[in-house]
């Protein structure tokens, strides 16, 4: 599978738990916070997740055209 792809998939699992957190925050009695943190929690971690793929993915493409680069002169 192309990274691209698994970044936007991870993109659109960060964006419906964002969504969940805040329907969770309107929707779940004050005494009770916890699924609301998991949630949100889960959504952060998927969203550095994502974030850490896409550095590694532009350093390596910076990397491959300094070699092009290099190697052409």
């Amino acid at each position: 599978m192309d990274l691209n792809r698994i970044r936007l998939i991870l993109n659109v699992l960060f964006m419906l738990g964002a969504i969940a957190v805040v329907v969770l925050y309107f929707t779940v009695p004050a005494t009770n916070p916890i699924p609301m943190f998991v949630v949100g929690t889960l959504a952060v971690v998927v969203k550095f997740t994502e974030y850490v793929i896409r550095i590694m993915q532009n350093a390596r493409e910076r990397n491959n055209e300094r070699r092009r680069r290099y190697t052409n002169e």
